[in-house]
C-alpha cells in the first residue's frame, strides 16, 4: 500500500478544509427545489475559481502587485506555454502557485497571469483593481457548490435534457461512471474542448476523498460531505470580448454568453440573466477605425512603451512601417 506523502497530504487536508466549509451550508433534505436550496444558505455561493488575463504592465509590476497583496515565493519555469516563452510562479507554502505568469515571445503580447483556486478570487480583485483598463480576461471560471446525495444523477439529467434540445451542443463524460456507487466520482462535460463555453458537473468531495483517502485504501471518515457536487462554467472570451468580460462585475451574468447557458442556470438556480451580447468590440463604438486603436492600445499599449523608451517612438513607427511593407512584398513573392 503507497504510503501518504506528508506535504500531499497537507495540500489535500486543505482543500478538503476549503470543500467542507463551501459544502457544509449546503446540506439540505431531499425534496427542496433548487430555488429553495439557494434561498436556504441565505446567499449564492457563485464564486470565481479561475482568472486569467493579459495584463498591459511590465513582469516587475505585476509580479510586485501580486506578490504583496498574494503572498508566494518566486519560481521560474523551464519553459512558457500558449506561445510564450517564459513562465514564473508565486508558490505557497505547499509549492503550489498563488499566481502563474507567462511572458515572453508570442508576438509580443502582454503577459498572462492566471490564479485558481482559493486564490482566484482574490487575484480577480486585484487585478481588476490594479489594472482595471489595462488587463483583458482570457479565461473565467464560476462555479457553486452543492451537497444532497442524488443531485449529481438529478443535475446530469437535466443538463443532458438541455443537450438534447441543443443539438449542435457536444456531450462528453469523464471518471466512474460503470461502478454501482460511482466511488472515485464522475464528471459531465457540455461544450467541446475548443469552444469558448464550457459546463462541467463533477462529483468534487469523491475526487477529494480519492485523493485523501481511497488512493492509500483508506475509506472517508464519519462526517466527510462525500455527496458535495460542483457545478462550473467555464469561459474564454474571444478577441474584443476579452475587454467587456474584464468590465463585468456580476458573475452570475458570465451564464448569459450562450442562449444554452441560460437555459442551465434558469433550470438549475432559477435565475433569469440577460443575454450577454458578445458582437464584435468595433460595433459598441461607432468609429470602427477607433474601436481597433482602442484594441491594440489595450492589448499592446505595454509593448509599444517598451520599445519607446528603448528606440523612441519615431522609430517603433518606422519599424512597424518597415515590417509591414516586408510582410506585402513577402505576400507578393508568394502570389506569383
Amino acid at each position: 500500500m503507497e504510503e501518504p506523502n506528508e506535504q500531499r497530504v497537507a495540500v489535500s487536508r486543505k482543500r478538503l478544509r476549503a470543500v467542507i466549509v463551501r459544502l457544509n451550508p449546503r446540506i439540505v433534505t431531499r425534496g427542496l427545489g433548487t430555488e429553495n436550496r439557494r434561498a436556504d444558505r441565505g446567499s449564492s455561493d457563485m464564486h470565481c475559481d479561475w482568472y486569467s488575463a493579459t495584463i498591459s504592465d511590465s513582469l516587475h509590476n505585476i509580479l510586485g502587485y501580486c506578490r504583496n497583496n498574494l503572498g508566494g515565493e518566486l519560481r521560474f519555469g523551464s519553459r512558457g506555454r500558449y506561445g510564450y516563452q517564459k513562465s514564473c510562479f508565486l508558490d505557497d507554502e505547499n509549492g503550489n502557485p498563488n499566481v502563474s505568469i507567462l511572458w515572453g515571445g508570442n508576438g509580443g503580447a502582454n503577459p498572462n497571469a492566471s490564479a485558481s483556486g482559493l486564490k482566484a478570487a482574490d487575484f480577480r480583485n486585484l487585478v481588476r483593481d490594479v489594472w482595471a483598463e489595462q488587463h483583458a480576461v482570457t479565461r473565467i471560471d464560476i462555479a457553486e457548490d452543492f451537497c444532497e446525495a442524488g443531485l449529481f444523477d438529478e443535475f446530469s439529467a437535466r443538463l443532458v435534457s438541455i443537450a438534447k434540445k441543443n443539438h449542435r451542443l457536444k456531450t462528453s463524460t469523464v471518471g466512474d461512471w460503470l461502478s454501482d456507487d460511482a466511488k472515485f466520482g464522475r464528471t459531465l462535460y457540455l461544450g467541446s474542448t475548443k469552444s469558448p463555453i464550457r459546463i462541467r458537473l463533477y462529483e468534487k468531495s469523491k475526487k477529494i476523498a480519492n485523493e485523501l483517502f481511497y488512493k492509500f485504501d483508506y475509506d472517508h471518515p464519519v462526517g466527510f460531505p462525500i455527496d458535495g457536487v460542483r457545478l462550473e462554467l467555464q469561459v474564454r472570451p474571444q478577441k474584443q470580448q476579452r475587454f467587456l468580460a474584464a468590465k463585468e462585475d456580476n458573475l452570475e451574468n458570465f451564464w448569459g454568453y450562450a442562449k444554452w447557458t441560460q437555459d442551465v442556470v434558469s433550470d438549475i438556480f432559477s435565475l433569469d440573466v440577460p443575454r450577454v451580447d458578445l458582437v464584435s468590440w468595433e460595433n459598441q463604438v461607432a468609429d470602427k477605425d477607433e474601436a481597433v486603436y482602442s484594441w491594440l492600445a489595450k492589448q499592446y499599449g505595454g509593448w509599444f512603451n517598451r520599445q519607446a523608451e528603448l528606440i523612441g517612438r519615431d522609430m517603433v513607427c518606422e519599424r512597424i512601417w518597415k515590417t509591414i511593407e516586408a510582410l506585402e512584398e513577402h505576400k507578393r513573392l508568394k502570389a506569383r
